[in-house]
């Protein structure tokens, strides 16, 4: 494509807004740091309604294909189908669309999409891209999915595993691209904060606190440490995955005897300023993820970060030297928190999250990446989020050691 004005048709079952979710997210922060970089793109999007949809400022055009919460497998047939009609009418020779996520919905309105114009942005590894559920459901969306990559133009990588699987599903290398979660750099800063003592310490979780990521394993880290003489507190950002998860999360609080330890903030809508004076370590021990953007956030503004080894989490930390990588348990996560606090290496730790952070996930960057990759910029350096696998095992530097056993563990269940 050339360097004049150009039109992108975003295809998103996930919502553009109004709810709490890493895609809807992602995309929103993609998009702004595109347009900030192209701003005559025209990018209309086709979005499932879920309740309380907020139209971004990116939009120049947004259609709600359906208005259903519920998505089961005849309603993703349904908003298929209808954005398959919908991609046609607006499909001209040099419109491009975005497909956010390839479940069902997505690659049933693929179809409608001419050769090298598909733009595929999978957000899940082991997810978007591994057929699963009963077998002939699996075996139609493995022969969709096969056709829709080999016909598309470009394939965005989050994960060193998303990119194996779109490999394994027929992308040639040269259509695969490595793409970070864009921050604002003017928002999420370093400048400011404080380095804490050896012997106090501030850990931070945002994200939905639900048995994906798994918070609850940070109240075992805070307790363990004051039982060790740290004088070691947490603060949660964010919703409760459900009323259920909240019951069972608070009494554990206090079972720990931690309610003057513990601060549940809920939503909160100055992140990055409760990242920057409110938190020391950022901890995220989830049990499957892509790329979140809470941890590009924690980095950018130079927290030293604690994650398990799923999606990007681990080779991020591993190739920024910015934070350690743990196995999912309370003990290994404080005595990662202790190797960070130890004999002043905190700074040093900060210093090389933030400078990965800007270098791979400053909005500037990310939307370089991305429109190298669709074709409106010649390629140039790489823009990589992640580290090369055979890298990573050389810079592992862990509480507990993490190794090709720990990772397939560690996998979500396709």
């Amino acid at each position: 494509m050339g360097t004049d004005a150009f039109t992108e048709v975003v295809l998103t079952p996930w919502g553009v807004g109004g709810g709490y979710s890493g895609p809807v997210t992602f995309l929103g922060r993609l998009f702004s740091a595109v347009c900030a970089e192209e701003p005559d793109a025209r990018i209309d999007v086709l979005y499932r309604d879920r309740g309380g949809e907020e139209v971004p400022a990116w939009a120049t055009d947004a259609t709600a294909l359906s208005r259903r919460a519920h998505f089961g497998l005849r309603e993703q047939l349904a908003w298929g189908v209808r954005a398959a009609r919908a991609v046609r009418q607006r499909a001209g020779s040099e419109v491009l669309v975005h497909l956010q996520g390839l479940y069902l919905a997505n690659l049933v309105a693929a179809y409608a999409v001419p050769p090298g114009r598909a733009v595929l942005l999978p957000v899940l590894e082991r997810g978007d891209l591994v057929p699963a559920g009963a077998k002939p459901l699996a075996a139609l969306k493995s022969r969709l999915l096969r056709r829709v990559v080999r016909r598309a133009r470009v394939g965005f990588a989050i994960t060193c595993g998303i990119e194996r699987e779109l490999r394994a599903l027929g992308m040639p290398e040269d259509r695969i691209v490595p793409l970070g979660n864009a921050v604002d750099e003017s928002v999420f800063t370093s400048e400011g904060r404080a380095v804490p003592g050896a012997d106090a310490v501030r850990i931070g979780f945002v994200g939905k606190l639900g048995p994906i990521k798994r918070p609850q394993l940070l109240l075992d880290a805070v307790a363990m440490l004051r039982e060790r003489g740290v004088d070691a507190s947490a603060v949660f950002v964010g919703p409760f995955a459900s009323a259920e998860f909240e019951g069972g999360f608070r009494k554990r609080v206090a079972e720990l005897g931690l309610d003057e330890h513990v601060v549940i903030a809920g939503m909160r809508s100055d992140v990055a300023s409760v990242l920057r004076a409110e938190i020391d370590v950022f901890v995220l021990p989830s049990s499957s993820e892509g790329m979140p953007g809470a941890l590009a956030e924690a980095m950018m503004t130079g927290l030293p970060a604690v994650v398990t080894d799923v999606g990007a989490m681990g080779d991020t930390v591993i190739a920024s030297g910015g934070g350690l990588v743990v196995t999912p348990d309370g003990e290994r996560i404080a005595e990662a928190v202790e190797r960070i606090l130890d004999d002043g290496a905190w700074a040093e730790y900060s210093r090389r999250a933030a400078d990965f952070a800007h270098a791979h996930f400053g909005s500037r960057a990310v939307a370089a990446a991305y429109l190298e990759g669709i074709g409106r910029r010649p390629r140039g350096a790489a823009h990589v989020a992640v580290a090369d696998p055979a890298t990573s095992a050389r810079l592992v530097t862990s509480a507990a050691p993490v190794t090709a056993a720990t990772r397939r563990a560690e996998e979500p269940a396709a």
